[in-house]
């Protein structure tokens, strides 16, 4: 969460009330997610890891290397193919250094390159 919003004043109390209730929910959110995987301390797996990673090591590597340098953990809800290409998608927890780290590009390069 960025805390650009914790330093903005309330005006009034239903404002306090309904960012306080979205800041619960975030934190509740976080605190029910899954322990970070072993072989990659910056990515989270709500979907099966072992059926994620199967082949594409290399991938999921980078993908945690670039969320480590940006000081962020990246959430992995769904991998699979769709009719154009191989997708991943996440939820990024941490402000983060960058405001676009690159993972889309990074996962659309991997998707198309003929080396996998």
């Amino acid at each position: 969460m960025a805390n650009h919003w914790r330093d903005k004043k309330v005006v009034s109390l239903s404002d306090y009330r309904s960012r306080r209730s979205l800041f619960n929910a975030a934190k509740d959110w976080v605190q029910s997610l899954p322990s970070p995987s072993q072989q990659f301390q910056s990515l989270i797996f709500v979907y099966d890891e072992k059926l994620a990673i199967e082949g594409r090591q290399l991938l999921f590597a980078n993908l945690d290397q670039m969320a480590n340098k940006n000081s962020q953990i990246l959430v992995i809800t769904d991998v699979g193919y769709s009719r154009t290409r191989f997708y991943v998608n996440f939820d990024e927890i941490g402000e983060g250094l960058q405001d676009d780290p690159g993972y889309d590009d990074l996962i659309d390069t991997w998707s198309t390159s003929p080396l996998k």
